[in-house]
């Protein structure tokens, strides 16, 4: 039983070696190397002049997930999440649609992955930003804590509307964001700056984390 099994060992060994003799042998020389190394990059050229060629640009019109695969799969062994586009992210489309999931790609036409139809649009995404006036601009709070805030007055001949509102805000304080909180107080034109404001928006360093609309400031001004 032992001489079987060695005699089974040295076999299988000698079957290795032989089939390593042989690939080594079939290898490549360096001469056909260079030559297939010359066909790859002229079929990548090849590939990226026809991306070039087709390619549509796409703007993401908010922060989106970008899938590994055309659908929605999340779960603690199937989330295909692959990474998130940036609002007004700039992507590069071949129009293959499947689910209503876009493949999209960078600008070297490599594959991102796949991004519902309804966050890409054919425009940047432009903002209505209010015309204002700082009223006051200072930090508070506690010298160990990092705050700030800023009263403005909106100049507009109606109500602002709430997407204007938090436009105007944001652009303020993509300005500040070096600061833990920071806080916008919104007045409309002919009200007290010294009361409370037609709009509170604050923000962390990193995003918007409350939006109010206090309507009855609006009592006894012309907005009423």
């Amino acid at each position: 039983m032992k001489k079987i099994f060695k005699w089974g060992c040295l076999t299988f060994i000698g079957l290795i070696a032989i089939s390593l003799i042989i690939t080594l042998f079939n290898l490549p020389s360096e001469e056909e190397m260079a030559k297939i190394q010359v066909e790859l990059e002229l079929e990548k050229k090849e590939q990226l002049e026809n991306f070039n060629k087709n390619k549509k640009k796409k703007w993401a019109s908010s922060a989106v997930n970008v899938r590994s695969s055309a659908g929605v799969e999340e779960g603690v062994f199937t989330d295909n999440k692959s990474t998130v586009l940036s609002e007004n992210q700039l992507v590069y489309t071949l129009n293959e649609i499947t689910n209503g999931f876009e493949k999209i790609y960078d600008a070297e036409g490599k594959k991102l992955g796949w991004v519902s139809t309804n966050y890409l649009q054919d425009k940047k995404v432009v903002k209505e930003i209010l015309s204002f006036k700082v009223v006051k601009n200072e930090k508070v709070g506690l010298k160990s804590q990092n705050r700030a805030i800023q009263k403005i007055v909106v100049q507009t001949n109606s109500l602002p509307n709430e997407k204007g509102l938090k436009n105007t805000a944001e652009s303020i304080w993509k300005n500040n964001s070096s600061y833990d909180e920071f806080t916008v107080f919104i007045y409309l034109e002919d009200m007290d700056t010294t009361s409370n404001a037609y709009c509170i928006i604050e923000f962390n360093s990193t995003k918007m984390t409350d939006f109010m609309i206090l309507e009855s400031t609006l009592i006894d001004t012309k907005w009423e």
